[in-house]
């Protein structure tokens, strides 16, 4: 019976321990994490498509083609499929 109250002693101090740690670690992950405001819409790529089907990033380099409903890699390889509103990858 001794050790259980032993046992029970120590718990809420391990516990206190315990929560102080959960919340450092925290506190450190949220001091490391880039600020809210360093995405600017400059730096999101954004890709468009040419009427002959290119798809082009914002740098103006082409990233592959669109036929019908299929799209292909900058080496011409099938890449994906449209599957309805899905798009999938072709094994």
């Amino acid at each position: 019976m001794k050790s259980f109250l032993r046992i029970f002693a120590k718990m809420p101090s391990l516990l206190i321990a315990f929560i102080v740690m959960t919340f450092l670690i925290g506190a450190a992950q949220i001091a490391y994490a880039p600020p809210l405001d360093a995405l600017n819409p400059d730096d999101i790529p954004c890709y468009w498509i040419a009427d002959d089907g290119r798809i082009i990033d914002s740098d103006g380099r082409i990233r592959g083609w669109i036929k019908g409903d299929e799209i292909y890699g900058p080496d011409l390889e099938l890449r994906y499929r449209f599957s309805g509103r899905r798009l999938e990858d072709v094994p």
